[in-house]
């Protein structure tokens, strides 16, 4: 009973109609083939909703270089990315980008020790401001481009998949020693073209 909130199961309970018959336009819950819900409407939200983080839970980075330190471990390497925000919500709440320019250091520096990958989506600037819903969520229109983008600046899909390693093979990777990643290839691998 600790998480139970009644009004919220009722209002929820109330437009549960509405939201799988897509009349609900805000918040649908229409599934596509791949059982995901795009948000495909030329409407936006009369307000940008969220407000602006104004601090960092440092719990959140230290839960990233564990787990960075767990995957190295595993002879994988973790790769962060974030998504694009909505360049009048950053000028309403973060004017001077410090609370990004935080985030994004504290994240490098969370995913250091393992030698995880970082992309900053929003500093790519791969969508411009018709892309955005409201302060955070973007139009299914921009997941491709944003998609397309951060395929590339990960390089996802130009090397070669390994093959299946056995357990029996599997060790963790020196300390020190790079991890395969983009632009590398492992023993017997070939690049795609």
């Amino acid at each position: 009973m600790r998480y139970f909130a009644p009004t919220s199961l009722l209002r929820n309970a109330s437009e549960i109609a509405a939201k799988r018959s897509g009349e609900n336009w805000i918040d649908p819950l229409v599934f596509d083939r791949y059982g995901s819900g795009p948000l495909d409407t030329p409407r936006n939200r009369e307000t940008l909703l969220y407000g602006m983080v104004r601090t960092l839970d440092q719990a959140c980075f230290d839960s990233v270089a564990v787990l960075g330190q767990r995957l190295r471990g595993e002879g994988k390497r973790l790769m962060v990315a974030s998504t694009p925000l909505n360049p009048a919500w950053k000028a309403e709440g973060d004017p001077q980008g410090r609370t990004v320019a935080e985030f994004n250091q504290r994240m490098e520096a969370a995913l250091a020790p393992s030698g995880g990958t970082f992309w900053d989506g929003d500093a790519a600037q791969v969508v411009g401001p018709e892309a955005f819903f409201d302060a955070i969520h973007l139009r299914w229109s921009a997941a491709r481009t944003y998609s397309d983008a951060l395929a590339e600046a990960l390089k996802l899909g130009s090397v070669a998949p390994p093959r299946p390693t056995l357990l029996s093979e599997q060790r963790a990777p020196e300390e020190g020693a790079p991890f395969p990643g983009a632009g590398e290839r492992r023993r017997g691998e070939r690049r795609q073209t």
